[in-house]
């Protein structure tokens, strides 16, 4: 049998968010955000569907500053996660809905992209956990099946060999 104990519950707290604030001259469908190196970095796709990506930061979430392109990359959706002194993104394809992955340090220069070999999806999440490393969870692309892979020991600093990132096979 349930015990309801609805009403001897404390009041709710409320959770208020402040009034938007139009980010001039940037849009996209679906952003993505982290916290890195004391900042709020995003990143996104461009709202024209070329797939093109762009990369933004703010010191406070309100004052954002102008765009910069993210050279050689086209994607969809891309996911965010911080490992070590890394910001790493794992993104779909903008041909295909293969998924790949890079990394920076200074949120400018991207190394190591490389292809996830045969996982593919049209929206990832990434995040980074401690004694486990990268966590990448997706549905399949042709169906809402949830996958997920882990990238064990990433490199994490600049003073570790650059390596070709492993992806275990998805798993249920």
């Amino acid at each position: 049998q349930r015990n309801d104990r609805s009403s001897e519950r404390a009041p709710m707290s409320v959770i208020s968010f402040s009034q938007p604030v139009q980010i001039p001259n940037q849009g996209t469908d679906v952003p993505a955000l982290v916290q890195y190196a004391n900042a709020i970095f995003m990143v996104y796709s461009d709202s024209d569907g070329s797939g093109t990506l762009w990369s933004s930061w703010s010191l406070d979430g309100v004052n954002w500053r102008g765009a910069i392109q993210i050279p050689g990359q086209t994607g969809f959706i891309p996911a965010l996660a911080v490992w070590g002194n890394y910001l790493y993104m794992v993104y779909t394809d903008s041909n295909s809905a293969q998924l790949w992955v890079t990394r920076t340090h200074n949120c400018v220069d991207w190394i190591d992209t490389q292809q996830i070999p045969n996982q593919a999806t049209s929206t990832p999440a990434l995040v980074a956990f401690p004694g486990i490393g990268l966590c990448l969870v997706y549905s399949d692309s042709s169906s809402s099946q949830l996958w997920c892979s882990v990238c064990a020991n990433p490199p994490a600093s600049s003073g570790q060999a650059d390596a070709e990132f492993r992806f275990a096979s998805p798993a249920v």
